[in-house]
């Protein structure tokens, strides 16, 4: 068990610590990294209700519908607004590259629980092909959904960006 929770561990905390040490300019507080962190880590819980929810009413009748809707789409949307709900308006988010940190760390802790979860149910043996492919591809979409929200929140349209988010 402990050769498992450190081969689910390892990617996403080393992906992490990464992003996080890329910050030159006003590191971030590692409190509030963590906690994003843990926010995406139980966000794995209702994703994986929801998707089991779909696939027991056989909601998504193909598999290309499976792969995009009810994993790349839902498991993206609920990490950018957990992101914009929590880390959005807060003050420690004051430059552009902490919505990266943030954003990378919310995806992280979601993909180290998820990895961690599918080790139990299918062994060791598909820790390396986990961290190469799912982990860091989580990291880049989270780099992704951080670059672009700290890009719009310091653009100078920024006033007409939050009316329109929050006109949703």
């Amino acid at each position: 068990m402990l050769v498992i929770m450190s081969a689910g561990i390892a990617p996403g905390l080393a992906l992490l610590s990464y992003f996080y040490l890329k910050d030159e300019f006003d590191s971030e507080p590692l409190h509030l990294v963590f906690r994003t962190f843990l926010f995406g880590a139980l966000l794995v819980f209702p994703i994986m209700f929801v998707q089991y929810v779909f696939s027991v009413e056989q909601v998504m009748v193909s598999n290309l519908a499976n792969a995009f809707l009810s994993s790349a789409l839902l498991e993206e949307f609920f990490k950018w607004f957990i992101l914009f709900q929590t880390i959005y308006l807060h003050s420690e988010f004051d430059e552009p590259y902490d919505g990266i940190v943030y954003g990378t760390s919310i995806s992280l802790g979601f993909a180290t629980l998820e990895n961690i979860l599918y080790l139990i149910g299918n062994g060791v043996e598909f820790a390396l092909g986990r961290a190469l492919l799912p982990v860091s591809s989580h990291a880049l979409f989270g780099v992704l959904m951080g670059y672009y929200l700290g890009k719009g929140k310091f653009s100078h349209d920024r006033k007409r960006a939050v009316s329109l988010l929050y006109a949703l």
